[in-house]
C-alpha cells in the first residue's frame, strides 16, 4: 500500500544540496564574516564628553533602548493589507500565484487547491532550483527510489518499472527525469507552466508549520479558503526605486512579523496572523536575496524548461542577475559571492559601491549608477533591521517552543526560513558598515577641515566617497547612522549578554571566533567601533538647528574653509525624526544633556 505523501518528502528524489553552499553568502563554521578591523573615528583632547555625561546624580532616569522591531504600528495582517494597497513600481512578490479550489487530493476538509508559483515573483524559487535541480547519477537516483518504496512513499507499480528500466539506461533516464520534473512540480507548483495542487508544496508546508493553519485533522474547509488571499498575496517586493524608504519597510514589516511569531495559534485570528507574518518573512528574505543578487536559471517566459537531453549535464543553464553593489572592475551591479562578503575589505583597493536605487531583479537589466553615501546609509539601517529580526538574541524568540530558521527541507523540520537568512544579513550589513566608514565617515580638526596628519580629530561628516570642497549634508543621512548604531548596538549587547556556547547551539554561524570579531572587549570589534560613533553623531546633528534652535534638514559644508550653515526648515516629520533621533542617542548613551536638546 501506498502511503500518502507528505510535505517533507516531496523533495527525497532531487539532489538537493544545503543552503550553505548556495553562494549566498551564509557564514559557515569554517567560514565567518571579516568584522574586525571596522576603523571608527574617535574624537581628540575635546571638551564636549559632557555631552554625554551621566548628569546629576537626582536626573530623571533614563529607560535603555529596545529594540526597533518592538511594538510595530501594525499588526502582521494589516502590514499585508497596506503592503497589498501600495502603488509602489517595481518588481513585486508572492508565495503563489492565483490559488482556487479545484481537482486533486484535498488539503482539507475535502478541499483541493490548485495553483502555480510565479517563478518571476519569487527570488528564493527561482535560487534554490537554480542551484539544486540537477540530477543524480543513475545509481544514485535508484537507490533513493529504493528507499522511497521501502518507506512506502513510491507505489509497487512505479518501483517494478524502474527496477525493470535499470538495464536499458534510455528508458532508465527517461523515467529518472519524469520522476524528477514531478517531485519539482509537486513541491514548486507551476514551475513548468501548469498548475497544481499545492498541499505537497514547500511554501503550504511552510503555512503549516508557521501554525498559520491548523493541523490537517482539524481543519476546516471555510478557514482554509480565507487562507487562499494571503498565501496569494501579490506585493511590491521594495517600496520604491530609492533606498530612502526601505529602512522603514523593513522596520516595519519585519517589526510586525516577529510579533506573529507570539500569537495564539489555537485561535482562527491567531493563526491569521501567523500566516500573514509567514507572508511578510519571506518577502524581507526574498529582499535580502535580491540585494545580494544570485544566480538564476534562464525562463521561459514564467517558467521553467524541463531538462530533456539524457546526454546532456542534467542541470539547468544558469544566468545572474546583479545586486545592490556594483564591480568596477565589470562596471555593472554584481551578485554577491560569499567568499566576496567574507572577506570584502575596501582598504584592500577593490570597492565594491552602492548602486543608486534597489535593483529591479531582471537579466540584461543591470544598474550602473552609483549612490553615495545617502543610498549607503539607507542600506546600512535596513540591513540592521534584516539582522535584528533573525538574530538569535532577539526577545521575540524567547518563548517560542520551535525554531524560525532552520534547514527547510530536513525531515520533520520545523523552521519555516533557512537559517542562512541571518548570516546573510549579518554579511551584508557588515560589508555596508565597512564602506560607510571606509569612505563616508570623514573626520574633521576644530576649524572644521579634514584631518590632516598630526591633527586632533574634532568631529565627523557624512560624505559621498571622495568628496571635497562645497557639499551638504542631509539631516536624514545623519539620522539614518544614529539608528542604525544605537539598534545594532542594542542587537550586539543582547548576544555579549549570553556564553558564546549558547549562541552556537542556535545558530552555526556563532562561533567563538565570530563573537569575539562582534561583540569582543578588544578595540578591534564591531561593537567597541560601533561605541566611539555616539559622541560624534552627537556634535554632528545637533549643528542642524538655526541660531534659535529650530531644524534645519542641510548642513552646507565648505571642506576647504571648514565654514558650515544650517538651510532649509524641516517639515513636521522631520523634526519629529531628529527629536526621536536625539532621545535615542540619549538613552542609548545615558545622556540627560541630550535628552534635554531632544524635547527643546
Amino acid at each position: 500500500m501506498t502511503k500518502k505523501r507528505t510535505p517533507s518528502s516531496t523533495l527525497t528524489l532531487i539532489a538537493l544540496t544545503s543552503l550553505t553552499a548556495l553562494s549566498m553568502g551564509a557564514c559557515s563554521r569554517e567560514r565567518v564574516p571579516g568584522a574586525t578591523r571596522i576603523e571608527v573615528p574617535v574624537l581628540d583632547g575635546d571638551d564636549s564628553r559632557s555631552l554625554l555625561g551621566s548628569g546629576r546624580a537626582d536626573s530623571e532616569p533614563i529607560l535603555p533602548v529596545t529594540s526597533a522591531l518592538e511594538k510595530p504600528a501594525l499588526k502582521a495582517c494589516e502590514r499585508l493589507e497596506s503592503l497589498v494597497a501600495s502603488a509602489a513600481s517595481g518588481p513585486r512578490y508572492s508565495l503563489f500565484g492565483a490559488l482556487e479550489e479545484g481537482d486533486g487530493e484535498p488539503a482539507a476538509g475535502g478541499v483541493g487547491v490548485q495553483g502555480a508559483i510565479d517563478v518571476t515573483k519569487s527570488p528564493f524559487t527561482q535560487l534554490f532550483l537554480g542551484e539544486t535541480f540537477k540530477l543524480d547519477s543513475p545509481d544514485g537516483f535508484f537507490e533513493k527510489a529504493r528507499a522511497e518504496y521501502e518507506a512506502g512513499r513510491l507505489s509497487r507499480v512505479k518501483w517494478f518499472a524502474l527496477k525493470a528500466a535499470r538495464l536499458f539506461p534510455k528508458i532508465f533516464r527517461k523515467l529518472q527525469l519524469d520522476a524528477t520534473h514531478e517531485k519539482v512540480a509537486e513541491a514548486f507548483p507551476g514551475i513548468f507552466g501548469e498548475p497544481g495542487a499545492i498541499q505537497g508544496s514547500l511554501y503550504f508546508s511552510l503555512a503549516s508549520r508557521s501554525g498559520g493553519l491548523p493541523p490537517e485533522s482539524a481543519r476546516e474547509a471555510g478557514e482554509l479558503r480565507e487562507a487562499l488571499p494571503v498565501l496569494s498575496a501579490d506585493l511590491p517586493l521594495f517600496p520604491g526605486e530609492s533606498f530612502e524608504g526601505l529602512a522603514e519597510d523593513a522596520r516595519e514589516s519585519l517589526g510586525a512579523a516577529v510579533t506573529s511569531l507570539n500569537e495564539d495559534a489555537s485561535t482562527v485570528e491567531g493563526r491569521r496572523e501567523r500566516l500573514c507574518g509567514l507572508v511578510l518573512w519571506q518577502r524581507s528574505f526574498a529582499q535580502l536575496l535580491t540585494l545580494k543578487g544570485y544566480r538564476v536559471p534562464r525562463l521561459e517566459g514564467r517558467a521553467f524548461p524541463k531538462i530533456e537531453a539524457p546526454e546532456k549535464s542534467g542541470e539547468a543553464e544558469r544566468i545572474e542577475l546583479g545586486g545592490a553593489f556594483i564591480d568596477p572592475d565589470r562596471d555593472t551591479n554584481i551578485a554577491l559571492s560569499a567568499e566576496t562578503l567574507q572577506t570584502y575589505d575596501p582598504a584592500s583597493g577593490r570597492v565594491l559601491e552602492v548602486t543608486s536605487r534597489t535593483p529591479e531583479g531582471i537579466a540584461g537589466k543591470p544598474v550602473q549608477t552609483r549612490g553615495g553615501a545617502a543610498a549607503q546609509l539607507a542600506l546600512l539601517e535596513s540591513l540592521v533591521h534584516f539582522y535584528e529580526a533573525t538574530s538569535p538574541a532577539g526577545s521575540w524568540f524567547e518563548n517560542l517552543d520551535r525554531p524560525v530558521l532552520g534547514n527547510l527541507t530536513a525531515p520533520g523540520s520545523r523552521a519555516i526560513l533557512p537559517h542562512e537568512m541571518h548570516s546573510l544579513a549579518l554579511g551584508m550589513m557588515v560589508m555596508s558598515f565597512k564602506n560607510v566608514a571606509q569612505f563616508h565617515i570623514v573626520k574633521v580638526n576644530a576649524a572644521g577641515t579634514p584631518l590632516r596628519k598630526g591633527q586632533s580629530a574634532a568631529g565627523i561628516a557624512l560624505l559621498d566617497r571622495g568628496a571635497s570642497g562645497r557639499q551638504i549634508i542631509p539631516l536624514p543621512s545623519v539620522l539614518s547612522l544614529i539608528r542604525s548604531q544605537v539598534y545594532l548596538d542594542h542587537a550586539l549587547s543582547r548576544l555579549a549578554a549570553r556564553p558564546a556556547s549558547e549562541w552556537a547551539e542556535k545558530s552555526p554561524a556563532y562561533t567563538a571566533e565570530l563573537l569575539a570579531k562582534l561583540t569582543g572587549s578588544d578595540a578591534s570589534s564591531l561593537r567597541s567601533g560601533l561605541g566611539k560613533l555616539s559622541l560624534p553623531l552627537a556634535l554632528l546633528v545637533l549643528q542642524f538647528s538655526s541660531a534659535s534652535g529650530e531644524c534645519r534638514s542641510e548642513l552646507e559644508w565648505n571642506l576647504d574653509t571648514g565654514k558650515r550653515a544650517a538651510q532649509g526648515a524641516c517639515d513636521a516629520r522631520l523634526d519629529a525624526e531628529r527629536r526621536e533621533a536625539l532621545e535615542l542617542l540619549g538613552r542609548h548613551a545615558q545622556a540627560p544633556l541630550l535628552m534635554r536638546r531632544a524635547r527643546e
